[in-house]
């Protein structure tokens, strides 16, 4: 989830048994989400917070679903193709 706040997203697709890469450039706010993750007893060995801009973003291996549905209306417009070309990098 590029983007990834603290908006249910993250949580939904954990208890559905989606390994989840949940990226944020706040680690404010990836710290919050770590705490509500925990709150609802969710196993940390699904989930990986990564603090990364989504105009820059790495993962450690591919993908079969990326999420930024919250984020990319956020983004610089002059940015989205050089966006939409990582996404379309980590998906298998």
């Amino acid at each position: 989830d590029l983007g990834c706040g603290i908006s249910p997203t993250v949580y939904n697709l954990l208890l559905r048994g989606w390994r989840v890469y949940a990226l944020d450039n706040s680690m404010q706010v990836l710290s919050e989400l770590s705490l509500h993750l925990s709150q609802h007893q969710i196993d940390f060995e699904k989930v990986t917070l990564l603090a990364q801009n989504i105009e820059s973003f790495e993962l450690p291996e591919k993908v079969h679903l990326v999420i930024a549905t919250d984020s990319l209306p956020y983004c610089n417009p002059s940015e989205l193709n050089q966006i939409f070309k990582r996404i379309k990098n980590v998906l298998y």
